[in-house]
């Protein structure tokens, strides 16, 4: 079976919210590493992004996920991590 490596980038959240979800649907290994059902994710560390005249927390994430859940744990992880605003 084939793997799919996505590196993504999450402002606004922070790097528990994060831990949390993934606990939630897989287990961690080693600090900042969680492994489920076909994928494994590294949860990056907190940085600060500054806008205009505030900081947002920014944390990147390294996924290994298999090519035929991909797509699901993607949608998922996208609409886990949705913000409204206006």
């Amino acid at each position: 079976m084939e793997y799919n490596k996505i590196e993504k980038t999450y402002n606004s959240f922070k790097r528990e919210e994060f831990a949390d979800y993934f606990s939630l649907i897989g287990s961690e290994k080693e600090k900042g590493y969680y492994e489920g059902n076909g994928w494994k994710v590294h949860v990056g560390d907190e940085e600060k992004l500054q806008f205009r005249t505030f900081d947002l927390p920014s944390v990147k994430l390294t996924i290994i996920v298999r090519e035929d859940i991909r797509d699901q744990f993607m949608r998922d992880l996208m609409i886990s991590f949705l913000k409204g605003g206006g």
